[in-house]
């Protein structure tokens, strides 16, 4: 039976039983029957599973340092490389070992975590210069305006009756380039879906223009009747009572310019009822004009007041060019719209003549009043 030989207080003692914590190896060549009393790692074949490596701390404890892939105090345990799911976009995950894991990736993804979308585009079959554009395992063509398909290799017939974009009962018609709408009466645009302005010439006299479909009508101001508001407003019954006892020697026709009414106040005083557009004691002054159509045009005779006379003109176009005033006695005086702006241009004998511009455009529809 062996014994310890020292130190001299653990002499003569059992070897085999003698508590562990009394020894102290000095010499690794001993057998591991003796020096697993110092090394709990010689206790055992390995006491780290799966070819873990066990370090010593003490006489009586160890540590076990893992292999990739494994974990636990004995290296016992696999390492599941797919509990958190590295896998992308739906891939199926699949445990290896060294806790390697691999993707298996859903169709139209790659990469090592199938991040990666695959180019379905790269092999672009849009045909007719469709554009491509990618999706997930799958793409579609952005087709120009005249073809459709999927691929853009069918022609496109604007004018077939479950495309004709033509609307309002305009008439498709087929051009090379794609189509074109004949729009009925009242109708326009690409597509005829824009009312036409038919107060763009209108005839209204007093009134103003209501706009329809093809047509339109005219509210008339205050008093004034007729299609077209053109007749004035007729007196009353007490005033035509009272102008019909007139003596005929006091009111001759000639009294009241311009078909105004002659009557005689209680004072025998001659006063002039004036026809709609002109005021004055005798109806001789222009208070407002209404051209009917683009043609029209008004003669004034020749300025002869002072120190200054004015004139006021409203107007709305639509038309780049136009005249709306020519003054030529003795030098000139021109307001004009030109090129869409309203050019003035005037000359008072002091050549060259002077020319301004309006800094805004004028033939928007909108109502513009200029005063001289």
């Amino acid at each position: 039976i062996a014994r310890c030989a020292g130190p001299p207080q653990m002499a003569n003692k059992l070897l085999l039983t003698s508590p562990i914590f009394f020894f102290q190896c000095h010499n690794e060549s001993e057998s591991n029957r003796y020096l697993k009393k110092c090394d709990p790692c010689l206790n055992e074949e390995n006491p780290c599973a799966n070819n873990g490596s066990c370090r010593a701390l003490s006489i009586e404890t160890f540590t076990c340092n893992c292999l990739p892939g494994y974990h636990g105090e004995r290296c016992e345990n696999l390492i599941d490389a797919c509990f958190d799911n590295p896998c992308k976009h739906q891939a199926r995950c699949q445990t290896l070992s060294d806790g390697r894991f691999k993707c298996h990736c859903s169709s139209g993804f790659t990469g090592y975590r199938c991040e990666s979308n695959i180019d379905d585009c790269i092999y672009n079959r849009c045909q007719n210069n469709g554009t491509c554009i990618d999706k997930i395992n799958d793409f579609s063509c952005t087709c120009p305006t005249l073809f459709t398909g999927k691929y853009c290799e069918k022609k496109l017939n604007w004018c077939e009756e479950n495309l004709n974009p033509c609307n309002n009962n305009g008439r498709c018609i087929t051009k090379n380039t794609g189509y074109e709408c004949e729009c009925s009466l009242g109708w326009g645009g690409v597509n005829c879906t824009e009312n036409l302005n038919d107060c763009s010439n209108h005839a209204c006299q007093f009134g103003v223009c209501i706009d329809g479909l093809n047509g339109y009508t005219c509210k008339c101001d205050v008093g004034f009747t007729g299609k077209y508001c053109e007749i004035a407003p007729q007196l009353k019954s007490s005033f035509m009572k009272n102008i019909s006892n007139i003596s005929p020697t006091r009111c001759s026709s000639d009294v009241c310019s311009n078909n105004g009414i002659c009557y005689e106040e209680s004072s025998n005083m001659l006063r002039c009822r004036c026809y709609p557009g002109f005021i004055g004691d005798r109806c001789v002054m222009l208070k407002s004009i209404h051209s009917m159509t683009n043609d029209s045009y008004m003669k004034l005779p020749k300025p002869n007041v002072y120190p200054r006379s004015n004139i006021t003109i409203v107007f709305s176009t639509t038309q780049n060019s136009g005249i709306l005033v020519y003054f030529g006695y003795l030098g000139h005086l021109v307001a004009e719209v030109f090129m869409g702006r309203i050019r003035v241009s005037y000359d008072v004998g002091n050549s060259p003549g002077s020319v301004m511009f309006s800094y805004d455009t004028v033939n928007d529809g909108k109502k513009i009043k200029i005063n001289f």
